[in-house]
């Protein structure tokens, strides 16, 4: 079954490539977790009424959608863009840094066993680095979600790597 769960996970994965990075949650009140929208925007049952998402976040949510809470930083070739622990308010580094792979399109990604760390690259050369840094099997903080129109994805700690049918709406 767990080598099931890792050839599907992996495609799953793959299945980002080519798609663009249309939508990007973070910023105060959520602290270093951040969601990437991806794919079509499908309809929300009911619009969300918060001013700190774009109008299009307010209404849509992605197909697939990347969700983590662990250590994550984006690179450009040169430079360190933003980080998982910087300014988060309306006008810090990380908001700034993160508009970097807004509406760029995902080029490849690089996974790397055994704690599921990715490498997201993106079409302008920059690459969103998660780090699974989750290793107390005693918490319920996990890694990050990979959310796919009938799948859930999760990496819990010590890359433990989980799979569960998506409810719809």
């Amino acid at each position: 079954m767990q080598g099931n769960i890792i050839a599907e996970f992996r495609n799953s994965l793959n299945s980002l490539i080519g798609q663009i990075c249309w939508g990007v949650v973070a910023g105060k009140g959520t602290g270093s977790v951040i969601s990437l929208n991806f794919g079509n925007k499908i309809p929300l049952p009911q619009p969300i009424n918060n001013p700190h998402l774009s109008e299009e976040q307010q209404k849509y949510e992605g197909e697939m959608i990347l969700f983590f809470k662990c250590v994550w930083r984006i690179d450009s070739e040169v430079e360190v863009i933003c980080g998982c622990w910087e300014d988060n308010t309306k006008d810090g580094s990380m908001l700034k840094g993160l508009q970097n792979i807004v509406d760029q399109k995902v080029e490849s990604i690089e996974l790397c066993l055994p704690a599921w760390d990715l490498a997201i690259h993106f079409s302008n050369l920059m690459v969103l680095r998660i780090f699974c840094d989750q290793t107390d099997l005693s918490d319920t903080v996990d890694n990050y979600n990979l959310f796919l129109p009938e799948i859930i994805y999760t990496v819990s700690p010590k890359g433990k790597l989980e799979q569960e049918i998506r409810e719809p709406w």
